[in-house]
C-alpha cells in the first residue's frame, strides 16, 4: 500500500493513524470537516460532499473511516455517523477504493456483563443516540466488504472522557477504586498501529468482519485506578473536589453507561486480530510520559 487517505484526521484516534501511517512510510492524505490548522490534515471536506471525497479518494489504497459524533444530540449523530459515514462510503466505492476500515466501539453492543466476549454483528443493543448510529455504520461498512474495528476504553494524550471520567468518579468518592471489574482498555497508539494494519492488503477472512481492537488481556478496574492513582497523583483529589458533580447523570457527570462501562465486566476477544494481522499484541493499561503530562495539563484542574 503507498496511499492512504484517513478521513477524521484531526480526532483523537484518526490524528494517531495518521502519525502512525507515516511512522511507516505511507503517503497520507488527511481529511477533516474543520479548516486545516496543521499538518497533516490537506484537505477540509464536509462528509455530505460525495462529488469532492470522490475526487479526494481517487486512486487510495485504502480509505479509513475515524470521525464520529459522540454527543447525545441525536440529529448531529445521524449527521456524522451514519449519513456521513454512508456518503463516505459510497464515495470510496465509486473511486475504486480497495480496502475501507472503520473504527467503530464497543458501545454498539450494549450494556455487560460482557466477559472474552467474541464480535458479532447480531443482537446488539445500543443505548444512546451516537452508539446507535455508529452500529448503523457498522453495516453500511460492512455492506461494502470492509472491516469494522471496535475499541472499548480508549485512551492516551487526546483523550476526553476515559481517564478523566475515572478521575471523577475518584474525586465523588472512588467507586472505581473498589470495582473488581475486568475491562478491556487499549492505548491510542496500539488501536492506531492496529488501524494501519487493516489497511494493509487483508488476509484471508478480514474483508467484511467486525473485530475487537483491545489489548488482549483485560485489565481489572481497581489496577487501573490505582496506577492513575500513583502516576498522576490522584491522591491529593479529594471527595469533596468532586462535590457537586451528580447532576442529571449521578455521580461523577457520568451517563449510566459510561458508567457501566468502567464498574461492569466489559472485555473482548481480542488476541485473535493482533495474530491474523501479524502484529506484536499490546499489554494492559499504561501511561507513557507524554499521557502523563497531557492528562496532568488538561485534568486536573478540571475535576
Amino acid at each position: 500500500m503507498t496511499r492512504l487517505v484517513v478521513v477524521g484526521s484531526t480526532g483523537f484516534i484518526g490524528s494517531r493513524v495518521v502519525e502512525a501511517a507515516r511512522l511507516g512510510g505511507l503517503d497520507v492524505v488527511g481529511v477533516s470537516r474543520s479548516a486545516p490548522d496543521r499538518p497533516p490534515v490537506s484537505r477540509p471536506v464536509d462528509l455530505s460532499d460525495t462529488a469532492t471525497l470522490r475526487d479526494v479518494f481517487a486512486g487510495a489504497d485504502a480509505v479509513v473511516l475515524s470521525a464520529a459524533y459522540v454527543g447525545t444530540d441525536e440529529q448531529e449523530a445521524r449527521r456524522t455517523n451514519a449519513d456521513g459515514v454512508r456518503s463516505a462510503v459510497t464515495a470510496a466505492l465509486h473511486a475504486g477504493v480497495p480496502r475501507l476500515v472503520s473504527v467503530s466501539t464497543a458501545s454498539v453492543v450494549g450494556p455487560g456483563p460482557h466477559r472474552d466476549a467474541a464480535a458479532r454483528t447480531d443482537g446488539l443493543a445500543p443505548q444512546s443516540a451516537a452508539s446507535r448510529t455508529r452500529a448503523e455504520a457498522e453495516s453500511i461498512v460492512l455492506g461494502a466488504g470492509g472491516v469494522v474495528l471496535r475499541p472499548n476504553l480508549v485512551y492516551g494524550a487526546g483523550d476526553r472522557w476515559v481517564v478523566p471520567g475515572l478521575a471523577r468518579l475518584i474525586a465523588a468518592g472512588d467507586e472505581a477504586g473498589r470495582s473488581s471489574a475486568l475491562v478491556s482498555t487499549i492505548h491510542v497508539r496500539d488501536l492506531a498501529r492496529a488501524v494501519v494494519g487493516a489497511a494493509e492488503p487483508w488476509p484471508p477472512g478480514l474483508a467484511g468482519t467486525v473485530r475487537n481492537a483491545n489489548a488482549p488481556d483485560p485489565d481489572r478496574m481497581s489496577a487501573v485506578v490505582a496506577t492513575l492513582r500513583w502516576v498522576l497523583g490522584l491522591d491529593r483529589v479529594t471527595s469533596d473536589a468532586g462535590a457537586g458533580r451528580e447532576g442529571r447523570h449521578g455521580a461523577a457527570g457520568l451517563t449510566p453507561h459510561q458508567r457501566s462501562l468502567i464498574l461492569v465486566d466489559n472485555w473482548f476477544e481480542s488476541a485473535s486480530l493482533w495474530r491474523d494481522l501479524g502484529l506484536p499484541a499490546p499489554r494492559g493499561f499504561s501511561l507513557d510520559a507524554a499521557d502523563t503530562e497531557w492528562y496532568r495539563r488538561h485534568l486536573l484542574d478540571r475535576i
